[in-house]
């Protein structure tokens, strides 16, 4: 299913830029599509992808307040039009689910039902974008594929064999000045396509942002209203889902299932700091910068 935007689509990108299209799957609250706008300013959404109702129902609602780009939401990841988006994506984003590698669950790698890598992969061959930018939990360095494989090196040598060269490693929101830990493997994967020549040009801007993996928490390029998500007693980011609801009566509520529903959200998510600092050090090595 697919949800158009509710507010004017037409936003103009700067006229001294091309626009950096971006296709974020298994969107969330946009932590990944947050985090690279940050390093990409000429980044535009044109499509979102995401299953969980509540997660559709933020993004509809952020789209409207006009904080998010103006762009349809699909409801599911195997049903999306990949082949209509081919030469049209530079970016196609995606936390894709962890059960089938998190140390909390059941561990079957690739033969969890769970496991998207293959089908996702099968649909961005005919998508083609630019580049691909993938977020994972730490368990994914250990879990296997049937054939006992690691399903990391089983996702590397296939993005390889779709004809892209591939940049990987393990970043935690800690480095980024988060409170928290939460260790993600990154993996950027980058070819020239039918988007033309000079298809380096947005990864050389994001890298001019800051300096990859040596950047501080303080650098003037990072804003706290995006970095990561706020604290109990913290105002609340733009981006997150809304603390309370309105109640008919006029209210503030914050029913249980809400709340649930509201931590599920926040705890999937990807923290928007860790993507930017990721993005800009893999870009880096991709198109042999200094790190």
């Amino acid at each position: 299913m697919c949800i158009p935007p509710q507010n004017d689509p037409s936003r103009e990108p700067a006229v001294h830029h091309h626009p950096v299209n971006l296709v974020e799957f298994c969107a969330g609250y946009c932590g990944i599509g947050i985090g690279l706008k940050s390093a990409i300013p000429h980044l535009r959404t044109i499509a979102y992808v995401e299953r969980e109702a509540y997660a559709v129902a933020n993004l509809a609602a952020k789209i409207e307040e006009g904080r998010l780009d103006a762009a349809p939401i699909w409801t599911d990841l195997l049903a999306f039009p990949y082949a209509k988006f081919r030469g049209l994506v530079d970016i196609a984003a995606a936390g894709i689910p962890c059960q089938p590698h998190s140390h909390a669950g059941l561990r079957k790698g690739g033969a969890d039902e769970r496991f998207l890598f293959n089908d996702w992969l099968i649909g961005l061959q005919q998508m083609r974008p630019r580049c691909i930018l993938i977020e994972n939990v730490e368990g994914l360095l250990t879990s296997l594929m049937p054939d006992g494989t690691l399903c990391i090196r089983w996702t590397l040598e296939r993005l390889e064999r779709m004809g892209y060269r591939v940049a990987s490693g393990l970043f935690s929101a800690e480095e980024c000045g988060a409170p928290h830990i939460r260790k993600r493997i990154w993996i950027l994967a980058y070819t020239n396509s039918e988007r033309g020549q000079g298809s380096e040009c947005f990864l050389r801007d994001a890298c001019a942002t800051g300096q990859g993996r040596k950047d501080s928490a303080t650098d003037s390029d990072i804003d706290d209203a995006w970095k990561w998500p706020s604290g109990p007693n913290e105002p609340q980011r733009w981006w997150e889902p809304a603390r309370t609801l309105e109640s008919s009566l006029g209210r503030k509520s914050a029913r249980s299932a809400v709340i649930l529903d509201r931590l599920r959200l926040l705890g999937n998510g990807v923290v928007p700091a860790t993507a930017n600092l990721a993005f800009r050090t893999l870009a880096k090595q991709l198109i042999r910068f200094p790190i």
